[in-house]
């Protein structure tokens, strides 16, 4: 019996876009066929906006995998389990903790979190969370202050300290289950997770604070993206993440061209808790944001250029403290080139060795980095122009995201390498390409995991809070903000 014309070319359709989607083995799994949309017959003959979004949706729907099957465990299990995280949890602020030489980071506080977000949090709990700073509200700070509030003052520099190193662990486990779809390999994924606790950067502004808390859930939202929970749990999660980024740090809206991807490919809502996240975060700085946009100008591109150049790509190649030496003996213009040099080596083998899953992702995960680090020294443009020392980089937080954007690429290029077919003479070359990963990142880290920063030098909080209160509590009209 033969089949209706408009079934043929509904089979052929279909058969064409299975061959268009490979999971790295030549097929498409059942989970991916679920995503195409059925044809229909007359699809040839659909308006030209429904052939573009059709052949978009086909390039883009490898950046989201689906994230592992629910599993359902005993009693017994989830107890361990959860014992297990809390653990990993703890070990990954301790670690972050420690990396500060000098004055320990849990006895001194950092910047806005003394002079603005606790004073805020003693005399208007609650009422600070609605008050912006620097143009656009900062809701995870100030919840942080507003916790340590209710320690006595003595305790104040442990509370924000344990706090910010919290959020770097939490984030550096989300990043281990998100990333799976990305990332096969536990050990892989295992590298990436550290990659957020031994951020060679890290201590210069970001680690065990408050304020800059919003950094590491920055990059917690860009894998909240790329990932497709199951889960009404993980959807919750990944709305969480997209709301506590988006609802402290403006610079999220810059996630928009990732947020129209994941519509594009996904057209499902139930696909879309993270974007509902991010959506409510902008709701939630709503009127902030507007008061922001007016009136500011975009400064130099070199001078963004440069600092993506000395700030992102030297510090992933050589760490931060070794890239000093470095810039001294060779010059800045030197260590950049040949960083730069590295990582684009990196980059044309990801590309080159990946399969089409690992491009997409390769592009998506560069091209963010480069836009998160070169626009925002732009729109902060004398950031980009302002000498920096062994102690401190002017806007050093701006390259949060394109370094552990690019040790993604670095990662998940390996990852997709390993899944490849392999013969007996491949192995070598396996082998090589774990080694050359391990010692590439391990270089930075280690070089870079312990030194003095801008607050190495501080006088311990147990000697200065009571001064402090009768400068600053006791003085509610001398804030800033």
């Amino acid at each position: 019996m033969r089949r209706p014309a408009g079934l043929l070319v509904t089979s052929g359709l279909r058969r064409r876009f299975d061959r268009s989607l490979p999971n790295g083995r030549g097929f498409v799994t059942e989970t991916q066929r679920a995503d195409i949309p059925a044809a229909q017959p007359g699809l040839a003959d659909r308006s030209g906006v429904g052939r573009l979004l059709s052949a978009l949706r086909r390039i883009l729907l490898p950046l989201f995998p689906h994230g592992p099957r629910p599993v359902r465990r005993t009693r017994r299990q989830a107890v361990l389990r959860t014992a297990a995280t809390v653990a990993v949890l703890a070990a990954g602020a301790w670690v972050s903790l420690i990396r500060q030489a000098g004055t320990p980071s849990w006895q001194t506080v950092w910047s806005e979190d003394a002079w603005l977000f606790l004073p805020r949090a003693v005399h208007g709990p609650g009422a600070a969370l609605f008050r912006q700073y620097a143009g656009y509200l900062q809701l995870v700070p100030q919840l942080i202050a507003d916790g340590v509030a209710r320690l006595p003052l003595r305790d104040a520099s442990v509370g924000f300290a344990i706090a910010g190193a919290l959020v770097a662990s939490s984030m550096a486990i989300f990043v281990f289950h998100a990333s799976r779809g990305h990332i096969r390999q536990p050990a892989l994924r295992a590298l990436l997770s550290c990659s957020v606790l031994l951020l060679p950067t890290a201590l210069i502004e970001i680690a065990n604070n408050g304020v800059d808390s919003p950094w590491y859930l920055m990059f917690g939202f860009f894998w909240a993206l790329l990932w497709r929970p199951r889960s009404a749990g993980g959807k919750a999660v990944v709305a969480l993440i997209a709301f506590a980024a988006m609802s402290s740090q403006v610079a999220n809206l810059l996630f928009l061209p990732m947020v129209a991807a994941r519509v594009i490919a996904l057209p499902r809502l139930r696909e879309h808790a993270v974007t509902v996240g991010w959506l409510a975060g902008i709701g939630f700085q709503s009127i902030e944001l507007f008061d922001a946009a007016k009136g500011h100008p975009l400064g130099p591109a070199s001078g963004a250029i440069h600092f993506y150049g000395q700030h992102v790509l030297v510090p992933v190649v050589f760490g931060w403290r070794w890239a000093l030496q470095v810039q001294a003996a060779i010059g800045i213009a030197a260590t950049i080139a040949i960083a730069g040099g590295v990582l684009a080596a990196v980059v044309a083998w990801a590309l080159w060795r990946g399969n089409r899953q690992n491009r997409a992702f390769t592009v998506a995960a560069l091209t963010m980095g480069v836009i998160l680090s070169i626009f925002l020294v732009m729109y902060r443009h004398l950031i980009g122009t302002e000498a920096s020392s062994d102690l401190w980089v002017p806007g050093g937080r701006y390259a949060t995201m394109g370094i552990l954007l690019l040790d993604c690429i670095a990662i998940a290029g390996v990852g997709a390498y390993l899944r490849r077919k392999s013969t007996v003479q491949h192995l070598a070359r396996r082998a090589i390409a774990i080694a050359l990963l391990v010692a590439g990142l391990g270089t930075g880290w280690a070089t870079s995991f312990r030194y003095h920063n801008v607050r190495s030098k501080n006088p311990p909080w147990s000697k200065t809070y009571i001064g402090y209160q009768q400068q600053v509590l006791d003085h509610p009209n001398s804030l800033n903000g």
